[in-house]
């Protein structure tokens, strides 16, 4: 015999569902990098649009987010900070379209065949409506202003929390006909050990590929390219949106 359900019961039920539902709403809602407010911490795996983005081992603040619209599609771009005893240790650029763009694909940049990297494991075979890159690659913060005036508050949030010095790390992209997600991950040498370049132009960098040339600089270019390995297939995960909440054993770790 079917058990009689009150109307109580029958509110509490409805009440419940809809709790659960509201819960599952605020929590994409809490990771959706284009609605966190800045200063907010973030672990395990943001998102961005549909898409995922996996987040290396740890907190990370969100320093800057806006959306523009370069093109018939808006997008957003994010950047996110880590730090440790004051200093900056890590940072995530992250950028994705949020509106499709009719099927028409996505342009793959130009950095994608770069040669004077450390390490170019870009697709080969590719077509505009399907495109896999992957370097690795030191950036220099200098004072030169820039044409996109989100990268300049980048440069200036930098220097104000004594970053301004080379970083090293791996940049990923991937599109297919509708969408695509970049993100560069770069690890502060300085925060390892390593002395603080500040200044210098990427081509006179000590982290040039022409320039590193023994350890332990090898060494830890060999471990940025190590993490970016285990990063991009997570990374690739989340452009499907087929991560958990946490993304497990994305920590980027050297000793020297």
């Amino acid at each position: 015999m079917a058990r009689k359900i009150s109307a109580a019961g029958r509110i509490a039920a409805s009440l419940g569902a809809a709790l659960a539902v509201l819960t599952a709403i605020s929590a994409v809602h809490a990771n959706d990098l284009m609605s966190m407010d800045a200063g907010m911490e973030i672990e395990g795996v943001a998102r961005i649009g549909d898409r995922q983005v996996p987040l290396p081992a740890g907190k990370w603040k969100l320093v800057l987010a806006e959306t523009d619209r370069r093109g018939t599609a808006k997008a957003g771009t994010a950047f996110l900070v880590q730090k440790a005893d004051d200093g900056i240790v890590g940072s995530l650029l992250v950028r994705a379209n949020l509106e499709h763009d009719g099927g028409r694909g996505w342009k793959r940049p130009n950095w994608c065949d770069r040669s004077n990297v450390h390490h170019n494991g870009s697709d080969n075979y590719h077509n505009k409506d399907d495109a896999d890159c992957w370097i690795l690659n030191h950036r220099v913060f200098t004072s030169k202003v820039v044409r996109v005036d989100f990268y300049n508050r980048i440069k200036d949030y930098l220097r104000k929390h004594g970053a301004a010095s080379t970083f090293v790390g791996n940049m990923f992209r991937r599109n297919d006909a509708y969408d695509y997600l970049w993100v560069y991950h770069f690890v502060n040498p300085a925060a390892f050990g390593f002395p603080p370049e500040r200044g210098a132009r990427w081509v006179e960098s000590k982290w040039h590929r022409s320039a590193v040339d023994g350890m332990p600089r090898r060494a830890f270019i060999d471990a940025v390219k190590a993490f970016g390995e285990t990063y991009r297939d997570a990374f690739r995960q989340g452009f499907r949106g087929r991560l958990s909440d946490t993304a497990s054993g994305l920590k980027f770790s050297f000793a020297r």
